[in-house]
């Protein structure tokens, strides 16, 4: 029988909390690269609706879909605004780094092999983190000089509520009813 001195921590408390101390760093490791995945996916499918939404819709009809939106829904549970909101953010925030190929497989339309990829370009803030879909979602009311004129006061660590936030701000200031400008909104 080993005692141990008072104060100090058995050797099996010890293993047991390195032990547990591994796996919540791997299970924190693993929420983030699920985060980054969703992040990425979210990015492809925006980017693939939009290509479809532009060169595709006579095939999605082939396929026997009314339209592009009902193929949203069917393949992604996206309602018609959720599908129109994905192509306004794909055409103003998301770019390909490469040309992705233009032929399409029967079904998929390249969504695939889209999503694979870390071939996007995304709006991000000062500091190279890019802003989430739902973050772009909420500049959309911005023009793109109202965008890159106010970046810094933007983060990807911000909310949604506090992007919109900003966003409704950056607006009041800038609109007025003659259509003059000011910076504090007034005429």
């Amino acid at each position: 029988l080993t005692t141990e001195p008072a104060g100090s921590i058995p050797e099996p408390v010890k293993h047991f909390d390195s032990l547990a101390s591994e796996k919540l760093t791997n299970l924190t490791n693993s929420i983030s690269l699920l985060k980054e995945l969703q992040k990425r996916s979210d990015y492809g499918i925006a980017y693939a609706l939009n290509l479809i939404n532009k060169h595709h819709k006579e095939e999605i009809k082939e396929l026997g879909y009314k339209n592009v939106e009902e193929y949203a829904f069917s393949k992604f549970d996206y309602s018609k605004s959720t599908f129109h909101n994905y192509v306004k953010i794909a055409e103003r925030f998301i770019n390909p780094k490469v040309e992705i190929r233009k032929s399409i497989s029967s079904d998929t339309f390249g969504i695939n092999s889209i999503m694979k990829n870390d071939s996007f370009t995304v709006l991000e803030d000062i500091d190279g983190y890019p802003f989430t879909i739902s973050q772009m979602l909420e500049m959309l009311p911005l023009s793109d000089e109202q965008i890159q004129e106010h970046l810094e006061e933007f983060s990807a660590g911000d909310t949604t509520k506090t992007i919109r936030k900003k966003v409704n701000a950056i607006r009041a200031g800038i609109e007025t009813t003659d259509g003059e400008t000011t910076p504090d909104g007034e005429t």
